[in-house]
């Protein structure tokens, strides 16, 4: 698909911040970065923030390796979803590995009623490529490798820019993030179901919570820099899938699955 990136690596900075903040760091960029060109998605929930509705199927093994690999800090670490958007007919099927500071992840995308035979290796890309064709055996080796299974859904509205003075710099903001288990192959949920992270906030947290995340290749660009150093942005470990984890963990009395979250949480 046109304009649809399958690998990159990168540095992915994290911050928790409030709306206010958010407002000013928005006006910053203007110099710097265009805004995403699916900020003005429709969706159809009411009262939605600026931005689009991203969705993601998070995968797991039975033991909850992949976030206990999280919990641990382990450096070489990784992740498996399946991310929807908003006004988009297709999923992106993502491998997302760490290697200390660095971010790997490929991707490659199948249609929306297919992700289950797809992440087993039944299924096809939509691109039918040869990378593509590659990408996704990797994805399902690695799903039946791991015994992995739909764990957790995360919705969230993100408000994305990108630069236009460097080959590659992105600059996202993350409200509303809910959560919710599930066995299921898709994104669909449980309205009832979902828990938002907002109603569960230590004391010291900002409110309304604002993600911010700060992505670039491996050299930062001087303004953003800039904008850590004037806002006194301090970097958490932010893990919505851990935290998700956690959350609904605790909702159902389980215990032993504390996030390393920044202490935004009570």
């Amino acid at each position: 698909m046109r304009g649809f990136e399958t690998r990159f690596q990168r540095l992915e900075l994290k911050y928790v911040i409030d709306d206010s903040t958010a407002a000013q760091i928005r006006r910053e960029l203007e110099p710097y970065c265009r805004e995403d060109e699916h900020n003005a998605s429709p969706c159809d929930l009411s009262s939605a923030p600026p931005g689009y509705l991203v969705q993601s199927l998070y995968l797991d093994s039975p033991s909850l390796a992949f976030h206990r690999a999280k919990q641990r800090g382990d450096a070489e670490r990784f992740k498996l979803r399946v991310r929807g958007y908003s006004g988009r007919e297709f999923v992106a099927m993502e491998h997302k590995r760490r290697s200390s500071d660095i971010i790997e992840k490929t991707r490659v995308i199948v249609d929306p009623d297919q992700i289950e035979a797809a992440a087993l290796g039944f299924g096809k890309p939509l691109d039918d490529g040869p990378e593509a064709r590659q990408l996704l055996g990797r994805f399902a080796h690695l799903v039946v490798s791991a015994g992995a299974a739909p764990t957790l859904l995360i919705r969230y509205w993100r408000e994305a820019y990108t630069s236009r003075v460097d080959d590659y710099a992105r600059v996202t903001f993350d409200r509303r993030v809910a959560v919710q288990r599930t066995r299921a192959w898709d994104h669909e949920g449980d309205p009832a179901r979902w828990c938002e992270l907002e109603h569960h906030l230590s004391a010291g947290a900002p409110r309304p919570i604002v993600i911010l995340e700060l992505k670039c290749r491996s050299r930062v660009p001087y303004w953003i820099s800039d904008l850590v150093r004037r806002y006194a942005l301090r970097r958490r470990s932010f893990s919505k899938y851990s935290i998700g984890i956690h959350l609904t963990a605790s909702l159902n009395g389980s215990a032993g699955l504390m996030p390393r979250c920044g202490g935004v949480l009570r």
